[in-house]
């Protein structure tokens, strides 16, 4: 636990102006797909790359680098996970994945790129397993939303539907949205012809997203 001098605590922010835009932090987002040396079947070696895949993972949750992680659900997308750094560019985190060994082994590839989001992510999370190290996660299963615009001009996800929100440096925009359902997604960003989204169920603990 984690006991603060009331002391030491710093005067009150001032309150936000109305119609000021909301306070964004930097991350590094990575985007973890089926690499070239992918396979279905499941033997001890793929077991081991597993195994030190999640290893890898846990040790930099542990140094403070790893914010949130979670798996992509739709077993036929070669999209297959969603992982939050608190960096500040992808130089730094390009050493932290080089020492995955599914990476290594080409079983697994990742894609890392600059985003902009709400301040916060994983905190509440941490500050849950600080009290409580024993404590179990609680999974919940939402949508993540990927836009590929092709005018080069990305549209906003809707923010009623959005529960995390964010633009990738590369022009795309990346949400989580308040469904596990992918055809109710797909309902709420309707029809455009000027953008692509691609909807993947994606499942991660509770408290990684601020208020979530």
């Amino acid at each position: 636990m984690i006991l603060l001098s009331t002391a030491a605590l710093p005067a009150a922010a001032p309150a936000a102006k109305p119609g000021a835009p909301a306070a964004r932090s930097r991350y590094v987002v990575g985007l973890l797909w089926r690499g070239d040396a992918w396979t279905p079947e499941r033997n001890a070696h793929t077991d081991s790359l597993q195994a030190g895949h999640m290893a890898n993972l846990m040790r930099r949750y542990q140094e403070g680098w790893l914010v949130g992680s979670g798996p992509i659900l739709d077993p036929a997308s070669s999209l297959r996970g969603l992982f939050f750094f608190k960096a500040d560019s992808v130089a730094q985190v390009t050493p932290l994945v080089a020492t995955d060994p599914a990476i290594a082994a080409g079983r697994l590839k990742i894609d890392l790129v600059p985003w902009s989001g709400p301040p916060g992510l994983g905190d509440e999370y941490r500050r849950a397993h600080t009290a409580d190290p024993a404590s179990r996660d609680s999974m919940v299963r939402y949508v993540v939303a990927l836009t590929e615009p092709s005018s080069g001009k990305p549209r906003k996800i809707p923010d009623t539907k959005t529960i995390l929100w964010g633009p990738l440096e590369d022009g795309r925009e990346l949400a989580v949205l308040a469904t596990a359902d992918t055809n109710e997604a797909r309902a709420w960003l309707g029809r455009s012809g000027e953008i692509t989204t691609t909807l993947r169920p994606w499942m991660v603990a509770r408290g990684v997203i601020p208020g979530h």
